[in-house]
């Protein structure tokens, strides 16, 4: 399988060296919103038919914004002086090369994986992590924004579908329990997973 690594980092640069707010802003949306489009109006969609915010999407996933320069390049240089981009393309590639073997049950032959920075004020999960019962659990899946929506109780700061890194501790336990690989899991049915983690018992 073909990786494709984009180098945010240098687009994160760019961001920051423009000269004004306007240019800032423009490099932003055509840098890293534009390539994600569908998912980003998805986003917008999902606050409501009269929202009209081109960076919807950004500010559910809790994104640093493009006015945010000064917290960018605190973050931008703690990053990269941990090496995460070449850190996290060599995890790219290795991870890729370990489903060759699994190539024909796979619809695709490229996959491509990028970092964003993120504001650290809203990483919510670690304290929900025992949390318990359907509905607080969609708080902490879908985020705040869609739980007003549907009902339920918002946790005051978390990001639209934030939660997901739930489902990170599932496979996690369903590994630990099952002894499978992370390969083979790939091809488990999703109830199977969650019913064999025993993580909501």
């Amino acid at each position: 399988m073909k990786t494709n690594w984009i180098p945010t980092h240098e687009y994160y640069r760019r961001i920051i060296q423009a000269l004004d707010a306007s240019s800032r802003h423009q490099l932003y949306l055509d840098l890293l919103v534009q390539p994600w489009k569908p998912m980003m109006e998805m986003m917008s969609r999902s606050l409501g038919p009269d929202h009209n915010d081109t960076l919807a999407g950004a500010r559910a996933w809790a994104w640093l914004l493009p006015d945010q320069v000064t917290e960018m390049a605190a973050m931008l240089d703690k990053l990269e002086g941990a090496d995460a981009w070449m850190i996290g393309q060599e995890a790219l590639t290795q991870a890729a090369a370990r489903f060759d073997a699994w190539s024909a049950r796979i619809p695709f032959d490229m996959v491509t994986g990028w970092l964003v920075l993120a504001d650290p004020a809203r990483r919510l999960i670690g304290q929900g992590l025992g949390a318990t019962g359907f509905n607080v659990i969609r708080s902490y899946l879908f985020g705040d924004a869609l739980a007003e929506r549907s009902g339920y109780a918002p946790l005051g700061g978390m990001p639209t579908y934030g939660g997901y890194a739930i489902g990170y501790h599932v496979v996690q336990a369903f590994l630990k329990r099952s002894g499978l690989s992370i390969e083979e899991t790939t091809f488990v049915p999703a109830n199977a997973i969650v019913q064999g983690s025993g993580f909501f018992e």
